[in-house]
């Protein structure tokens, strides 16, 4: 593990960046067992201890959520049944109106979200992942990397975003009955809404009961999501708990 790198390359196989894994690995773990557990954060090669004080902090910061509003209920949002994964669930919004189911297309290597659904003021962008737990922390690095690439092109030409129109729509023909000004639009003209989305499948609610979720690397990226987001000028993140069925 200290010998390993992590390296990236650009679309001409040039490299970019490159630096030890150790220095990338954000995990937690336990030792001991029961009620003796002690858990730790491996963050960019350093090693926390969690004190009980700060998980209850992190458990009181999500309950504080609700009454910022950060919790709602989107229109139309489907239950996800127990035995389907998360492309199941995102195709059945294909045939919705006013919706552009986005996965699995990668535009430049960038997952603009899952699926989006708009009305006359609002743009909803949403970001799915089945289950609560570790992988959270991929789900918010995206949204923000997301964020940053739309923030950057409302207040530009709009670049990517065209160009994203111009490759799905040759690619997804049916999917998308909007033309390219129109769908622009949409990020301009309207009230962005980034849906942070999960399923429990033991439907236990993130809202009311977060010390029911082990994950504290999962409440520790939500949080941190969370204050990153305050400084964005175009849009604001939501969170919505997908009902399992």
């Amino acid at each position: 593990m200290q010998l390993a790198k992590i390296t990236s390359y650009d679309e001409s196989d040039n490299l970019v960046t490159q630096d030890k894994l150790l220095n990338h690995i954000f995990m937690e773990y336990g030792d001991g067992a029961g009620q003796d557990e002690q858990k730790y954060f491996m963050l960019n090669g350093d090693i926390y201890k969690l004190e009980n004080t700060f998980i209850g902090s992190l458990n009181n910061k999500i309950k504080n959520y609700k009454k910022k509003n950060i919790f709602i209920d989107t229109p139309n949002l489907k239950r996800w049944e127990r035995n389907k994964h998360e492309t199941d669930y995102n195709n059945l919004f294909k045939n919705d109106v006013n919706t552009i189911v986005i996965h699995p297309y990668k535009h430049k290597y960038i997952e603009l979200c899952d699926f989006i659904k708009y009305d006359d003021k609002n743009l909803y962008l949403f970001f799915v992942k089945d289950g609560f737990e570790g992988t959270i922390r991929d789900l918010s690095y995206q949204i923000f990397n997301t964020t940053k690439i739309i923030e950057t092109d409302i207040n530009s030409d709009c670049s990517f975003l065209k160009g994203f129109y111009n490759a799905f729509k040759n690619l997804y023909s049916t999917n998308i009955i909007i033309n390219q000004e129109n769908f622009v639009n949409l990020f301009k003209t309207r009230s962005i809404k980034y849906i942070f989305s999960f399923r429990d499948k033991s439907n236990r609610e993130l809202e009311k009961s977060p010390e029911s979720f082990a994950s504290n690397i999962a409440k520790f990226s939500l949080i941190d999501l969370v204050q990153k987001m305050n400084m964005i000028d175009h849009g604001s993140l939501k969170i919505q708990q997908i009902e399992s069925v």
